[in-house]
């Protein structure tokens, strides 16, 4: 979507010398999965971008605004590409342009899970560490803090808590069927896989995009 507020042309910023959206076209150039790797986009720009870098692009006439759901317009680019090519396909991956850091192999590794079985629905996560959500609290009007979830927690300590994921934009994989059934991955016994929290990062701030900048150089080290 061409239209991001809080970082202007976010997924195709500047991204340790690449637009940010090459690194997820690299990653799935390098798992070698794919029949297409299509970008859908109501942008020009954004479009010139990803076919420079072998994408082909299939422009959203709709679901581009801040309100729709990702995955509409992920299924609103299958349905109309499939019309275009009278192709079928048997399964869609979603994968977010302001998740640079998940690479080639994370994407296979996840596939071959969702393979298992034949899983309908597969989406990527990473355990909560340090941040875990049940210390969550709100703050009122007076200033004053109250816990969230006060009967959970109680007098735990961390260690002591089970534990907690949190999806990431960085893979979604589902069975096309099951997309078009459900208009969303979120399906009937959908299944999260862990990524290392560093892979799965997603940038939607200017402070994400600099601390993914780092942590794209500590992967490379």
């Amino acid at each position: 979507r061409g239209g991001s507020k809080r970082i202007i042309n976010k997924n195709i910023v500047d991204f340790n010398g690449f637009p940010m959206i090459y690194w997820t076209i690299k990653a799935a150039k390098d798992s070698g999965l794919f029949n297409e790797i299509i970008v859908s986009t109501d942008s020009l720009l954004i479009s010139e971008i990803a076919e420079q870098f072998g994408a082909r692009v299939i422009f959203r006439d709709e679901f581009y605004d801040d309100y729709s759901p990702v995955s509409l317009a992920t299924l609103h680019t299958l349905e109309k590409i499939e019309l275009i090519d009278k192709i079928t396909y048997d399964n869609v991956f979603q994968l977010m342009a302001n998740c640079p850091l998940r690479n080639g192999q994370d994407i296979i590794t996840q596939y071959e899970f969702f393979k298992n079985d034949m899983k309908k629905s597969v989406i990527s996560s990473f355990r909560y560490g340090m941040f875990n959500p049940l210390w969550a609290h709100t703050i009122d009007d007076n200033g004053v803090a109250k816990k969230l979830f006060k009967d959970q927690v109680k007098n735990q300590r961390t260690q002591d808590m089970s534990e907690y994921y949190c999806p990431s934009g960085a893979t979604w994989i589902c069975n096309s069927n099951s997309l078009k059934k459900n208009k969303s991955f979120y399906s009937s016994g959908y299944r999260f896989f862990n990524l290392d929290w560093i892979n799965s990062f997603d940038i939607d701030t200017k402070e994400d995009l600099e601390i993914a900048k780092k942590l794209q150089g500590l992967n490379n080290e």
